[in-house]
């Protein structure tokens, strides 16, 4: 029993604190991403290792060294203990990735090296210097500078327009999970050696204090005043976004009715209108379905692309909003795909719940669902129309996991986000607006509606099976046959040298691009790297090549979107190598198949110039000029209306002339079935990106005689519905938008 006891107490119960690394280790391999030898791995591990070796040093300090009497002896028995802190995670971790896979050891050991390694050194400091201001109480000293460290990026989320944040404990957070591209940079690694710095001048001038004779209260102050001085210094040095820090970049502002809205000089100022004009239709809209407002104008940030976004912000892909604080985050491009969702979460400010003005217990099911809600589109389909598909199809077998924070976030986001958003928008519907604020900001279903959430789900499914809409697998595939980025392999280390590689591939570094591309495809059947290799071979004229390599992927991405978009690359490297009939075929597989209204287009493209006899040679490997004027000469006889849409963004992106782009359309147009009706919808869309709201309505209106599509039927409404909005109201506040910009 001795024996047993002596071994338990080994070296300040060192045992303990060993297995606790061991265990949270062990749990942390069954678990994706954190998994993984990379950041996510090494960011917990620093969290924990602070927090044990802080208690550990604590303990040693008191019996070995309570005088802080600083000699080799005591370091080099710390020296052993800290090691084995360090080694454990290290080598589960890395016999893990043995028996499984490494992603990079490299990058994992960066990460584990610039992350995990100081947090040693950080954990001693923050241990020495609670037993310096408290030594009776330092473990509760311990906890509350421990606290009081975890609060500030939390404060800087709150008040600051940013959701990353460097913190000592784990050195980096990216802001969301939505950014896969993640690695060891500049920045992070000048930071974790202010973070050395810092701590090692705690350690040094605690054991010099006698030497030194200060006073205990300067060397608090000392101590205190540089995180201080770091925390107000830290905007200039790139490492926090305040207020004054965005708006120096985000130096324009416009003033609308209801929006004051943020944007760097040099957009293109059609595109600011746009935006502006975009927010007060939403708002009002928003507004007029639920009679209630944010108390203020909403400040909307506008950035010019994903980087700006990233640096400032803290994410690239995704847009964000802070109700709390009544603003959006969005970048310029996506402002028709996401605006109207960020806008409606401000909304949900009003009514929301706690400090951050979110649904109880932080359901992402209720914040994203009434967002969704006010927002019902996706990819220019209804909420509805593609949840049926999606239940149909078997992705979303069990609803009520969504509920559950991890059942929303371990599928794939569109699942969860269209659920969401049509079954919130049902309860509003059907149960009043009243009961669903009542529901989110308290998540007692049961006690607020007087019905078992299970019999509204199954209620909620009837209503929608009984809809008249056509059912279609391939669509259901194409926008749900995805992976959440939890069950992704290796997706920072992907996402991060696809990065490389694409810009490799930007500077004709062809060699080295495609290096990196097969070097991806080593570790995982990735797409984006597929389709890099076949854009190479296609330069290099190595068509054979390229349908080699998509031949031998393409099965592997049965029933995901990815499958769908490789078969047209397929078809068009067999028209290449002079296939015509194989690539026709794959062409009029696409086109029966409809699993996604562009790629359908795209298709019928093909098929129409191929039986036409015209040579796809420009459109396939022409500049954007070149296919614009192959659509063109595709119109010459008479329209091919699934073209327009295709024109359109040739267009936009050629920056042609307005008017002259309406020149095409000289002969009358005809609504007459899907593909007229979507072309007119497209051009009306096209119309009021560039102010002509008269024209915008008049062809809003056209599109819907057409009516034999019940889920294409609400997006031509909604479009209506916006257009005879902005013909009433788009004048008076571009000419306020104007005033402003000429200041």
């Amino acid at each position: 029993m001795k024996r047993l006891k002596d071994i338990i107490q080994w070296k300040y119960y060192l045992i303990f604190y060993l297995s606790i690394i061991l265990f949270f280790n062990l749990l942390l391999i069954k678990f994706p991403l954190a998994g993984v030898f990379g950041y996510e791995f090494s960011a917990l591990n620093s969290f924990l290792l602070v927090i044990l070796s802080s208690m550990y040093s604590i303990s040693f300090i008191k019996k070995e060294n309570p005088d802080f009497i600083l000699d080799k002896s005591s370091l080099k028995r710390l020296f052993f203990p800290f090691l084995i802190f360090l080694l454990i995670p290290f080598l589960v971790s890395v016999l893990n990735s043995i028996f499984t896979m490494f992603c990079s050891f490299i990058d994992g050991l960066m990460f584990y090296l610039v992350i995990t390694v100081p947090s040693i050194i950080i954990g001693y400091a923050l241990g020495l210097f609670s037993i310096y201001l408290s030594p009776r109480f330092s473990r509760l000293v311990f906890l509350s500078i421990f606290i009081l460290i975890c609060l500030i990026p939390i404060i800087e989320i709150y008040f600051d327009p940013q959701i990353y944040f460097f913190s000592p404990l784990i050195g980096f957070f990216p802001g969301t999970i939505y950014d896969e591209g993640l690695s060891v940079n500049t920045n992070l690694l000048i930071y974790r050696l202010i973070n050395l710095l810092y701590f090692s001048i705690i350690i040094w001038v605690i054991y010099k204090s006698k030497v030194l004779k200060l006073k205990k209260v300067i060397i608090v102050f000392l101590l205190i005043a540089l995180p201080v001085g770091w925390f107000v210094l830290s905007p200039f040095a790139g490492y926090r976004t305040t207020l004054t820090v965005l708006q120096s970049e985000l130096d324009r502002k416009i003033i609308s009715d209801n929006f004051i809205t943020y944007f760097p000089s040099g957009m293109d100022t059609k595109l600011v209108k746009n935006i502006i004009l975009h927010q007060e239709f939403y708002f009002k809209e928003i507004y007029n379905q639920l009679s209630l407002k944010p108390k203020d104008k909403t400040v909307s940030f506008v950035f010019s692309n994903n980087e700006q976004k990233k640096r400032l912000f803290g994410s690239g892909n995704a847009d964000v909003a802070k109700p709390w604080l009544n603003q959006i985050y969005v970048q310029a491009g996506n402002y028709d795909r996401t605006l109207r969702h960020e806008i409606a979460h401000c909304f949900s400010g009003a009514f929301g719940t706690g400090l951050f003005k979110l649904a109880s217990g932080f359901n992402p099911m209720l914040i994203e669902g009434f967002a969704e809600s006010r927002d019902p589109f996706y990819d220019g389909h209804s909420i509805d129309f593609l949840l049926y598909q999606a239940m149909k199809a078997g992705y979303l077998n069990n609803p009520y996991e969504i509920f559950n924070f991890s059942g929303f976030f371990n599928r794939p986001s569109s699942v969860s986000y269209i659920f969401s958003g049509a079954f919130s928008r049902y309860l509003i519907e059907n149960y009043t607006f009243e009961k669903f604020q009542k529901f989110y900001t308290t998540g007692e279903f049961n006690n607020i509606y007087g019905l078992q959430l299970n019999n509204v789900i199954d209620n909620f499914k009837k209503e929608l099976f009984s809809r008249n809409y056509t059912y279609n697998k391939s669509i259901a595939d194409y926008y749900f046959g995805r992976k959440p980025i939890f069950t992704k392999t290796c997706p920072r280390f992907i996402s991060d040298r696809l990065v490389e590689a694409w810009q490799l591939f930007e500077k004709k570094s062809y060699l080295g691009a495609q290096k990196i591309f097969k070097q991806i495809l080593s570790k995982s059947n990735d797409y984006s790297a597929i389709t890099g290799l076949i854009e190479i071979y296609k330069k290099q004229k190595k068509y054979s090549d390229g349908i080699t390599l998509a031949e031998s992927y393409i099965t592997s991405f049965e029933e995901t979107p990815y499958y769908w978009n490789l078969s047209l690359i397929l078809a068009d490297l067999k028209y290449l190598s002079g296939k015509v009939d194989k690539a026709d075929s794959i062409y009029n597989h696409i086109s029966e198949s409809k699993p996604n209204r562009d790629l359908t287009f795209a298709a019928n493209i093909r098929i129409s110039a191929i039986s036409k006899n015209h040579s796809l040679q420009s459109y396939l490997l022409g500049s954007d000029f070149d296919r614009f004027q192959f659509l063109k000469n595709l119109n010459s006889g008479g329209y091919i209306y699934f073209t327009f849409p295709m024109m359109i963004s040739f267009s936009e992106f050629l920056k042609e002339n307005y008017d002259n782009f309406l020149k095409n359309f000289n002969m009358q147009i005809k609504v007459s079935n899907y593909e007229s009706c979507y072309a007119v919808y497209s051009l009306s869309k096209y119309m009021l990106k560039n102010f002509d709201f008269i024209r915008a309505r008049k062809f809003a209106a056209l599109a819907l005689r057409y009516d034999e599509d019940n889920d294409l039927k609400l997006l031509l409404k909604d479009n209506f519905a916006l257009s005879d909005w902005l013909l009433k109201n788009g004048d008076r506040i571009l000419k306020n938008i104007d005033s402003q910009l000429s200041n």
